[in-house]
């Protein structure tokens, strides 16, 4: 037989590659997922629902393996199908997501069906943003052929736009490069870069995913018509009578129901508001301590780190605060003490108390909650105020670090308006906000005034202004809550010249807001007692709006002094203070403000306090035989004698206002005949 005749040997059949299925971000969307809806705040038969409603399309496994029996797929293939069923859903979620949030603008924006569908959105952006990066290269090597130009460019559009779509997305979502700085003020600095107009990004943003959704449909369409050939990843699903992309899209739809009535379960039961004045149970929503607010170093990391070194930052653990608490628990007990706390420390107010250990919660003293949730009461004076929990968003509770923390973090900044509604607005620019507490009414039944810097603003010539416009002056800043870059300074600035020193061990020499609060001015000179001549001066509040000093009145005090060339002190009178007596007449000196039954001036201004446009005249007798030069009003904080007994060494820390020069005396006139 020759060679030609003979008989070929048949040539095995070529089966189709098996191998392990493709799995990985089949298990990614399942983690997410289950996840996800393991840790909302539904009830038992809620996650049940949700779970139901998104394993739907994957119960049909027997059904798909089936069906890849009778088409002779392998396995591999067949785990294809399935991720591409996968995909489906996560492709369908962020359409009808992006759909109802961003074009519909539904649910309502402060909603918590808003924020739920839009950290949906987020979330499936970012998971198919990977694979889709991951099949452009591969599919554009296995399918290209030259001379189908339409064909082609169709697909590069889709391609392009779909790429700009996961760019825009990134660009409008400013949290992003913030939650991997490595530092706070590199998570300034990456917001601030990163930080582009929304408007014109979101219109893009709608338009490329219109643009990649239709054209990469006709290119699909085109080359299953004409007969194309398909990587496994699409022929799978297409060989199995396109039952995967409609399966996968029904679960995506499912998966965004089942966020909105995940975020409508958030709004089913508001926390109610908080009464420190009246104590009760904490809220959990109010127990996020400052750190929360700075998660990461990306949301409000500035505002925090300049808390830190305000007064409302060390109101809790003040010595002189702790010295007054420890007289008020002796005569009243532990809850008499715990009084003070509802304006120094309201989150130690509320709640029980610590057995036999330091109450943590009061070296908080007024954090970011502390304000930003508060709520003034009718009185707005005297701690009648309610501390509102903001609104739930989903992973509400999560501790400060870890993968629910981070969504919780995405949610809120995907979904800014519930969370801007819930603590800011312009209550937060109100005078009542602060009168809350800083007015006070004091003494027995509440007869003697404490604080009395609203009243006295709203009774003068600053009636209308509030208290940030000074307090808390514009600073250009990187933080979240910058507008255009500019936003209030939370350092609170107010006049605690000493506090700082007490409690950090160092020299605290920064002065506030003193200087320049004051008009001093030189008003002549009277007849003195015998060996001593009497300086005038005119001494009025102008750069304040309010009474002048502004704090606790029983404890800050102007007074006036005197030097002369070499700056020693020839003379003194107190401007302007206030000291506290009992029913018996007996001086308070240590803050016992609860045992007052009449405040009584200690200098010119009748009123305790300088009052705006009512200027006072001071007298201060020095001696003949000195030689005046100048003349200054300095502020002090506390009393020496509170300063002595609760510091026990040095004195209070005085600040200068104002100063004027003293004009020689005039010579005296020559006796008769000398």
């Amino acid at each position: 037989m020759t060679p030609s005749a003979r008989p070929s040997k048949a040539a095995p059949p070529r089966s189709a590659p098996d191998g392990p299925a493709p799995w990985p971000w089949v298990l990614v969307v399942e983690a997410v997922v289950v996840g996800a809806v393991l840790s909302s705040r539904t009830s038992p038969v809620g996650k049940l629902l949700m779970l139901v409603l998104f394993h739907a399309p994957w119960l049909g496994w027997p059904i798909w393996v089936a069906a890849a029996r009778r088409v002779g797929l392998s396995a591999r293939a067949t785990g294809a199908a399935v991720l591409l069923q996968g995909l489906a859903a996560v492709a369908a979620a962020l359409l009808v997501s992006g759909v109802l949030a961003c074009l519909l603008r539904w649910p309502a924006p402060e909603s918590g069906a808003r924020a739920t569908l839009a950290l949906l959105h987020l979330l499936a952006g970012l998971t198919l943003a990977l694979p889709l990066a991951l099949y452009l290269g591969p599919h554009v090597r296995a399918t290209w052929t030259p001379g189908r130009l339409l064909h082609v460019v169709a697909g590069g559009t889709a391609a392009v736009a779909a790429l700009l779509c996961v760019a825009t997305g990134m660009l409008l979502v400013d949290a992003l490069p913030a939650r991997v700085a490595p530092s706070p003020e590199h998570a300034a600095l990456a917001r601030s870069l990163w930080r582009f107009p929304r408007a014109p990004l979101l219109v893009v943003h709608v338009a490329a995913s219109a643009a990649a959704v239709s054209v990469a449909a006709a290119h699909v369409v085109r080359a299953v018509r004409t007969g194309r050939r398909f990587p496994a990843l699409a022929a799978a699903p297409l060989r199995l009578f396109g039952s995967g992309p409609r399966a996968g899209a029904a679960a995506g739809i499912a998966l965004a129901l089942a966020a909105v009535a995940w975020g409508a379960s958030l709004d089913a039961a508001p926390p109610p508001p908080a009464t420190p004045r009246s104590g009760g149970p904490l809220p959990a929503a109010l127990a996020r301590p400052a750190e929360g607010c700075a998660f990461a170093g990306g949301c409000h990391a500035v505002a925090v780190e300049q808390w830190r070194t305000s007064p409302h930052a060390r109101s809790g653990v003040s010595p002189f605060l702790e010295d007054a608490r420890s007289l008020r628990v002796a005569e009243a007990g532990t809850e008499g003490g715990r009084t003070c706390h509802t304006c120094h420390a309201p989150l130690a107010r509320l709640g029980p108390a610590p057995e036999g250990v330091a109450d943590p919660r009061v070296a908080r003293g007024v954090d970011c909650l502390g304000c930003h949730s508060l709520h003034p009461g009718p009185e707005a004076a005297d701690g009648d105020y309610a501390l509102a929990p903001p609104r739930p968003y989903p992973f509400e509770g999560s501790p400060e670090e870890g993968l629910r923390a981070t969504l919780r973090y995405l949610a809120v900044a995907v979904a800014p308006e519930r969370h801007a509604a819930d603590l800011g607005g312009p209550r937060l620019r109100e005078a009542a906000l602060c009168a809350s507490c800083h007015q006070q009414h004091t003494g027995i039944d509440g007869a003697v005034r404490g604080q009395d810097a609203p009243a006295s603003l709203a009774a003068g010539p600053g009636a209308g202004a509030g208290c940030v416009g000074c307090h808390m002056p514009v600073v250009e800043t990187r933080d979240l809550l910058a507008v255009d870059g500019r936003m209030h300074h939370h350092g609170l600035v107010a006049a605690e010249p000493d506090l700082g020193a007490l409690l950090q061990g160092g020299q605290d020499a920064e002065p506030g807001m003193l200087p320049g609060r004051a008009r001093l001015s030189w008003a002549g000179e009277g007849p003195g007692a015998a060996g001593s001549r009497e300086l005038h001066f005119e001494v009025e509040a102008t750069g304040t709006g309010h009474a002048f000093p502004g704090g606790t009145l029983d404890q800050a005090r102007l007074d006036l002094v005197v030097r002369d060339a070499r700056g020693a002190e020839v003379g003194r009178s107190r401007v302007a203070g206030v000291r506290l007596v009992d029913a018996s007449g007996a001086p308070l000196l240590r803050h016992q403000t609860w045992r007052a039954a009449r405040a009584i001036p200690t200098g010119a201004a009748p009123e305790g306090p300088l009052l705006p446009a009512r200027p006072v005249r001071v007298r201060v007798a020095v001696p003949a035989s000195s030689s005046p030069q100048t003349a200054t009003l300095l502020y002090s904080a506390r009393p020496a004698a509170l300063w002595t007994a609760v510091v026990g060494e040095g004195a209070p820390a005085e600040v200068e206002v104002a100063s004027v020069a003293v004009p020689p005396a005039a010579p005296s006139p020559a006796s008769p005949g000398g």
